[in-house]
């Protein structure tokens, strides 16, 4: 069957395509390795994780990365975000995303902080730590 052309109908350039199948442009890597099997003892956490995904969905930016990148004044308000309510949602500013990889951005934050990634869309991400005895 071949496909319509016209004025409406328009193919992806070379260009686009490449940046749709950039190969390790994902973030699975930065991802807490730790898999929720099928297992019923797990099926109140695979549960509590989808309910953590959607609030982040529904979340606005608590906390704006901006020129001086990831900082320590950054992770020290992250952490106490982190400790009063579990789940933070930040945004890079489009300069730092464009000079930096996000991906670096992420990890560096992850590993300061302790806490584990729960969606990345953009420029927007959201992490996740549980509340530790203290």
């Amino acid at each position: 069957m071949r496909r319509p052309t016209g004025a409406g109908c328009k193919l992806p350039s070379e260009n686009s395509l490449k940046r749709r199948n950039k190969g390790g442009d994902n973030m699975s890597d930065v991802r807490s390795p730790k898999k929720i099997s099928g297992d019923k003892r797990e099926d109140s956490q695979k549960k509590a994780w989808r309910r953590i995904v959607e609030r982040s969905a529904t979340m606005k930016p608590t906390i704006w990365i901006g020129k001086n990148g990831v900082t320590k004044t950054l992770i020290g308000q992250v952490v106490a975000q982190l400790k009063a309510n579990k789940i933070v949602k930040l945004k890079v500013q489009r300069h730092l995303a464009e000079t930096e990889s996000m991906r670096d951005i992420v990890g560096k934050i992850l590993k300061a902080s302790n806490s584990s990634l729960v969606n990345v869309r953009g420029r927007t991400f959201t992490i996740y730590r549980e509340h530790q005895g203290d």
